[in-house]
């Protein structure tokens, strides 16, 4: 969806245009109230005249460049002003809305001001509590070129579009038929120069468009006047279109093809008169990649071959193609998952040598979970009798994140085969068994505040049910991730007087004091004698034949104190095993003390 403020302009083309700097970053921007209370007004002052070429709002929780996105609520309209440079009138505010959904990725706003349009003041009237937010743009040192003078400003926005409906390159055809071979069948000597002029160029266009390529590179192989009339022309018009098939390996080198590829071509090292010289020749030029994987793969190669150590060459072919394989797998391009897959066709016929079969079981899983998590999906054919060697590796696959996804759920299916060989008991066989308890997370509310709804990303980012391609920065204390992991642990340490990790503790504890009033907790854990029971407080002594003394306590009873000699007589307070000027005896004391 595109909004656009309408004054007319000219922008003119530049080829070579430097790239747009940030000019304005911020978490925390100053937002002025508005007569409206629930919008707020940003306003932002270039020190210099700029042109703005994007707006980048950044949703709470995504990385920025000073962390985390604070952007709150997720999805809200505002109005863009710009005071544009030259106006007529002078000063007049260029306007635009902006629609901001709620996204897992920074959101991006082409603004384009032309070259001669400047800004100084740039202001976002908006609903938003919080904001993070880039100005992207050129400042007059930008501008090498100088300015080309400009009516007034073109302000273009642009919401950020997950899928995009692919285009229908149909209409390059029509005018000739149903589908393309309906070109292809104007390439020949009988028609006229010009219309087979218009053919050519509209099947050149249609392969620059990837719309259909490798249909169309088949039908052009396969068709029985079409390849030999661009075959018999000069140059141009028909290289550009043999220049695409030469560069595709699985085209070029068809026995129909091969032998035209030009001598200076890259690929020419791969013709040769017969099947095993082609063979030879791939393993020599593996380095070509898909070009030799495509010879490889013609015929197969057998056990033989893949153990064969080529002249020249330090390893084996076998160690060579995985090697190989470990590079595509470290690539996310469309070329490296092509090749990493032609690579497994090779390598998951497996040979027999057990050596060999040993090092495929520590090393060929990983490139299979790889080929599988990016759409192309196989089965291990190794055999059950190195089971444990390929559990082994895939516990260690399933730990890994490839291009945002986790390797768990196809690590585990990989393991399936090889858990049957285990034992019912071994520990190998009890990851991955099917049959073990879920590891769901718990759902859990979260309330409505910055902290709550961080903890809800995580949450989410947590759950596998949740697992999706995101660019949330994840900001969490070790005592929030437990309480995510592991809340029963989290409530159990937290009734320790102080619970570790940073947990907030669920009970207060007294701590001791000096006081006369001390709780009999205070003296907890500690088991006095009757002699250091009588003698530890106050500093109270024998006198003479006397003692520290104990009340009896007996109500009625005057002069009931009873101590160890006359001098420690005192009065009794009012209930049992009240200490007369002593501490307190025990805790059953103490409470019967207070209940006085």
């Amino acid at each position: 969806m595109t909004t656009t403020a309408q004054p007319p302009s000219t922008t003119p083309s530049s080829s070579s245009r430097p790239s747009p700097s940030l000019l304005y970053h911020s978490s925390e921007p100053t937002l002025y109230p508005t007569n409206d209370p629930c919008t707020s007004l940003l306003v932002v002052r270039f020190n210099v005249p700029v042109r703005i070429e994007s707006l980048r709002i950044t949703p709470e929780g995504i990385e920025s460049f000073s962390g985390p996105g604070v952007t709150y609520p997720p999805s809200f309209r505002a109005q863009l002003l710009l005071n544009v440079s030259p106006s007529n009138p002078v000063n007049a505010l260029a306007s635009s809305e902006i629609v901001v959904e709620e996204s897992k990725h920074p959101l991006d706003y082409h603004i384009g001001m032309p070259v001669g349009v400047t800004t100084r003041m740039m202001m976002l009237r908006s609903p938003v509590q919080r904001l993070t937010i880039s100005v992207y743009g050129f400042t007059p040192t930008d501008d090498t070129n100088g300015m080309t003078t400009g009516a007034s400003a073109v302000i273009s926005h642009t919401t950020l579009v997950v899928s995009r409906e692919k285009e229908d390159w149909s209409w390059l055809w029509t005018w000739a038929g149903k589908d393309y071979n309906a070109l292809l069948h104007l390439l020949n000597s009988h028609t006229p120069t010009h219309i087979s002029h218009r053919a050519m160029s509209s099947l050149d266009l249609l392969l620059d468009t990837g719309y259909e390529t490798s249909p169309l590179y088949s039908a052009l192989l396969a068709h029985p006047t079409a390849l030999p009339f661009l075959l018999s022309l000069p140059a141009q018009p028909a290289q550009p279109i043999l220049t695409k098939l030469f560069d595709e390996p699985e085209y070029a080198l068809s026995p129909r093809l091969r032998e035209n590829i030009p001598l200076d071509h890259r690929f020419r090292p791969l013709v040769q008169a017969n099947s095993s010289a082609r063979h030879a020749a791939a393993w020599k030029h593996l380095q070509l990649g898909r070009a030799a994987l495509v010879i490889l793969k013609e015929e197969g190669c057998d056990e033989v071959e893949l153990l064969r150590t080529e002249r020249g060459e330090e390893k084996s072919n076998l160690v060579r193609l995985l090697e190989m394989g470990v590079k595509f797998a470290g690539s996310e391009d469309e070329e490296s998952v092509r090749c990493l897959g032609m690579a497994l066709d090779l390598l998951n016929s497996p040979p027999t040598d057990p050596l060999a079969l040993d090092y495929l079981a520590r090393r060929l899983p990983r490139l299979v979970a790889v080929n599988n998590i990016r759409g192309d999906p196989r089965q291990l054919s190794l055999p059950g009798s190195h089971a444990r060697q390929v559990v082994t590796s895939l516990i260690s696959v399933s730990t890994e994140t490839i291009d945002g996804e986790s390797m768990l759920a196809a690590a585990t299916l990989l393991a399936q085969p090889y858990i049957q060989h285990l034992g019912e008991n071994d520990p190998l066989r009890l990851i991955f068994a099917s049959d073990a308890k879920s590891t769901a997370i718990k759902q859990i509310s979260f309330s409505d505040t910055a902290d709550g709804r961080r903890l809800s990303r995580l949450h989410r980012a947590l759950d596998p049910a949740f697992n999706l391609q995101s660019s949330f920065q994840h900001v969490v204390t070790p005592a929030e991730l437990l309480s995510l992991l592991a809340p029963h642990l989290v409530k159990s340490l937290s009734t320790a007087s102080i619970p570790p990790f940073g947990i907030t503790p669920s009970m207060s504890y007294a701590s001791p004091t000096e006081s006369q009033g001390v709780s009999a907790s205070a003296y907890a854990g500690k088991v006095y004698s009757s002699h250091e029971f009588r003698t530890r407080d106050h500093g109270a002594t024998s006198s003479g034949t006397g003692g520290s003394s104990v009340g009896l306590g007996i109500a009625g009873l005057s002069g009931g104190g009873v101590g160890g000699g006359v001098a420690g007589m005192v009065a009794g307070v009012g209930g049992v095993g009240g200490v007369g000027g002593s501490r307190p005896a025990s805790r059953h004391v103490d409470d019967y003390r207070r209940g006085v």
